[in-house]
């Protein structure tokens, strides 16, 4: 069985994400031995973040492109990493000031930005497009496929 580009490099994507959780895991580990009964569950299983949004998504996607099913490449990946990341650093930072006992309405911002992120990847995955030029001074924006090139 050979490997396409794109499946090698959703495998190759899904062992940087497993080597994250790991490092991610382990230090929550750490943390928790040595934090004398003093610990966050947000900083000790932001490993489930990456695990979840990279490793189990980026296998499950490279195994489909295995069996022949290729699956389409029009979404820019670079949004759901950035999501996962968001998601992540907000999982440690909201157990850092949960340690620290000084709870704050910031880390709201973070599952809020990775919604706006999913959703844009999502938006962009689905091939639709906003046409409309900088000369359109009325504001009307139209919405049609990637790819057709009609004029309106």
């Amino acid at each position: 069985m050979t490997l396409s580009t794109s499946a090698r490099r959703d495998i190759r994507t899904a062992l940087i994400y497993l080597i994250i959780s790991i490092a991610l895991a382990a230090a929550g580990a750490v943390y928790e031995h040595f934090s004398f009964g003093v610990y966050s569950n947000w900083m000790i299983y932001a490993f489930a973040v990456p695990l979840v949004m990279g490793t189990l998504v980026f296998t499950l996607r490279g195994l489909r492109k295995m069996d022949g099913r290729e699956c389409s490449e029009n979404a820019p990946d670079t949004l759901w990493h950035l999501a996962a990341a968001t998601l992540t650093v907000g999982s440690v930072m909201h157990g850092a000031l949960e340690i620290c006992g000084r709870p704050n309405m910031l880390v709201i911002g973070y599952p809020l930005a990775a919604a706006v992120l999913i959703g844009a990847y999502l938006y962009r995955r689905s091939g639709k497009t906003i046409s409309g030029s900088p000369e359109d001074r009325d504001g009307n924006y139209t919405y049609k496929d990637a790819g057709s090139y009609t004029a309106e």
